[in-house]
């Protein structure tokens, strides 16, 4: 099993005394990138260029750009082996209990024999009174300029 380790790629060239062009420049830049990780033991395994959604200006305008990372990757000693596995690594709350611990839920007041009963639901309902209609403001106008 390995862990890896993502750094972005340099962005600028690193001026050197024996590099002259800036090709030159930027690969004295990467080497030094992967000699320091080399050093930490981390292997190089590859470089990704991945599209990212970023947002640019004073409307915060979605923009796609693409972003260059290197990728490192190193063997786990076995004490990280050991931490990586899912049976000792898991929260409390995934840990498993006997059939004996757990306890039925309650469903409620619907399900339970000392339940209340309801009143009952009028199938029907009453008629409401009916008012008279009123005459719409416009006429009631002209009659009383009449």
């Amino acid at each position: 099993m390995y862990e890896y380790k993502v750094i972005p790629a340099p962005r600028k060239a690193q001026r050197s005394k024996g590099a002259k062009s800036t090709p030159q420049r930027f690969a004295v830049s990467l080497q030094a990138a992967l000699n320091e990780m080399g050093a930490e033991g981390w292997s190089y395994v590859r470089a990704e260029t991945l599209p990212v959604d970023e947002r640019h200006g004073l409307l915060r305008k979605v923009v796609e750009e693409f972003h260059t990372v290197l990728v490192f990757r190193r063997p786990l000693t076995q004490h990280a082996v050991s931490e990586a596995e899912p049976e000792h690594n898991r929260p409390k709350f995934f840990a498993e209990k006997t059939p004996a611990e757990v306890k039925t839920p309650s469903l409620g007041a619907a399900t339970d024999t000392e339940a209340k009963a309801t009143p009952e639901i009028r199938a029907e309902k009453e008629p409401a009174e009916k008012k008279p209609a009123k005459k719409p403001a416009a006429k009631a106008r002209k009659k009383t300029s009449e």
